[in-house]
């Protein structure tokens, strides 16, 4: 079932047998919630109920493309959606599950306003991009934010980091909802958040699990495993090989595997 509420379009998934978990999920940059059938396939089939939102300027809802005006709006839209799903069944437990920029802000999420979910679950997050930013250009953006935050440039997303599998890159290239815009506002604010997350992940209160591929060349694997080095409660997953969409990539079975062990054990 998808529907629209408060301009933010969203998916759900039902298991067909007893549900174990609720799990909102929140996709990343020019991406949106209907590129994830393998993994909430897997999880559905495992017991998770699933609801996900296309962001602000993603996907089916409304904004421009590639710009979301604030963090805390975000915050608000993941509040809001947990609510929701907490209808399903007051009494499971709740997971956020966020990719790339998406799991930037459910660890973001997790360590501000971490009160009304049981764990987290990141993978690839943007953290730290793994290449470099030009100097100039990121001089530039920070002084075009206060001025003009929503104008947009082309993220330079290199297609071919995305997965393994050609027809995954294929079908993304054909997909009219994906995009490769990002604004200046949103570019600096993933670059800020990723790094004060980094600097804050002692702070993380429940359960993490940070899954990430050491051949990807979108966002950083070793900040990945930093983060969760210097927290006591989060656990990394490296997969050799792996690239950026590890849901999408060809080692994608181990990966949900490795996701519902922990959903597992951290239910127990």
């Amino acid at each position: 079932m998808n529907f629209y509420t408060s301009k933010l379009f969203t998916r759900n998934w039902k298991s067909s047998k007893d549900i174990k978990a609720l799990i909102l999920l929140i996709h990343g940059l020019g991406d949106h919630s209907g590129r994830y059938e393998y993994l909430v396939k897997y999880l559905t089939k495992w017991g998770a109920h699933i609801t996900a939102i296309d962001l602000h300027g993603h996907g089916k809802s409304s904004g421009k493309r590639g710009h979301i005006p604030s963090y805390n709006l975000v915050f608000n839209d993941i509040s809001n959606a947990i609510i929701k799903l907490k209808k399903v069944n007051n009494t499971l437990p709740v997971f956020l599950y966020g990719h790339s920029m998406g799991g930037n802000l459910v660890i973001n999420y997790s360590l501000r306003e971490n009160s009304n979910i049981n764990g987290i679950i990141a993978s690839s997050p943007a953290i730290r991009p793994a290449f470099t930013s030009s100097t100039l250009k990121l001089m530039l953006a920070k002084i075009l934010y206060p001025i003009y935050p929503s104008l947009t440039l082309n993220s330079g997303l290199e297609l071919t980091g995305i997965s393994r599998d050609k027809s995954i890159i294929e079908a993304y290239k054909n997909d009219p909802l994906v995009h490769s815009h990002v604004s200046i506002r949103l570019a600096l604010d993933i670059l800020k958040n990723g790094e004060w997350a980094l600097e804050n992940s002692q702070k993380l209160k429940m359960p993490g699990l940070i899954l990430h591929g050491d051949k990807d060349i979108l966002t950083d694997h070793d900040a990945s495993k930093t983060f969760a080095n210097k927290s006591s409660v989060c656990k990394f997953n490296s997969f050799k090989g792996g690239y950026h969409e590890l849901h999408n990539d060809i080692d994608k079975e181990i990966v949900f595997s490795k996701i519902t062990d922990w959903l597992s054990e951290v239910i127990a």
